[in-house]
């Protein structure tokens, strides 16, 4: 057998254990061994669905009540949705609105990017490509995630 035939069977048989070795965690760490961890699959699950939130949407081209008015929107021509969402059994809050604006992509990155640092917010995630960006923000028990597509401004803020 010449070397090439024979590198081509190695690679070959080490992938397919390598591929079966990851098969089977894949099986095993997903498939309960015992009732209890069973159990605490289905726990998981249902806290899950209990902690769907309840959602409120604003009124057409309404700002959702209790949007903090320190978030400006920024260039804002026509809000395009609003919502306030509410967990059950929980303390967390979320406001999200979603606008079309005057302003690029760029000039609402910059200004929101800027808008953070002027006022303590640190800035957790960011995206800076072409027409699409976003900046994850914290604040103590606050974050805010703001997404920009186009001239589409999606910003989310959560109070937990």
């Amino acid at each position: 057998m010449d070397s090439k035939k024979i590198i081509a069977t190695f690679v070959i048989i080490t992938a397919a254990v390598v591929g079966l070795y990851f098969s089977f965690l894949l099986l095993s760490s997903t498939k309960p061994k015992t009732v209890s961890q069973a159990n605490k699959i289905t726990e998981s699950a249902e806290t899950t669905v209990a902690s769907t939130p309840q959602i409120t949407q604003a009124k057409p081209a309404s700002l959702s009540a209790g949007f903090p008015e320190t978030i400006p929107l920024e260039g804002k021509t026509k809000i395009v949705e609003s919502y306030s969402a509410n967990y059950q059994n929980s303390a967390v809050k979320q406001f999200t609105v979603v606008f079309e604006s005057k302003k690029t992509a760029k000039e609402n990155y910059e200004f929101y990017k800027k808008w953070a640092e002027d006022n303590k917010w640190q800035i957790i995630n960011f995206l800076d490509k072409d027409n699409l960006k976003a900046l994850y923000l914290r604040k103590d028990n606050e974050d805010i995630n703001a997404v920009i597509n186009g001239k589409s401004v999606n910003i989310s803020y959560v109070k937990f």
